[in-house]
């Protein structure tokens, strides 16, 4: 196995704890019952699977596509979690919003 697709792989599971972190993160303060929380968590699982076993089939032509376009894939999602942020930080101020 060569660097660059150990290197991808650790970057794919960084992603993905990452992601399952703000769910668990957004769900702790979001006060969600433990029937809802199981209902992310499975949907999220089943997401992650799908998406898996769907890049599999075409491992070739996302790295490349990646490599082709890996600036432009950063800059779009670091717009988005700018953008979410700020939305996030104005919701908050705008409905006060408190949790015990």
């Amino acid at each position: 196995m060569d660097i660059v697709a150990i290197l991808w792989q650790l970057g794919v599971l960084s992603a993905i704890l990452v992601f399952g972190l703000k769910i668990g993160l957004a769900s702790g303060l979001a006060n969600l019952s433990k029937k809802a929380l199981a209902t992310i968590v499975i949907s999220y699982g089943i997401g992650v699977l799908i998406i898996t076993l769907i890049a599999s089939y075409y491992s070739s032509q996302i790295t490349e596509i990646m490599y082709t376009y890996n600036s432009g894939f950063f800059l779009i999602m670091a717009a988005i979690m700018i953008i979410s942020g700020v939305l996030t930080i104005r919701e908050w101020k705008i409905h006060e919003k408190k949790h015990v």
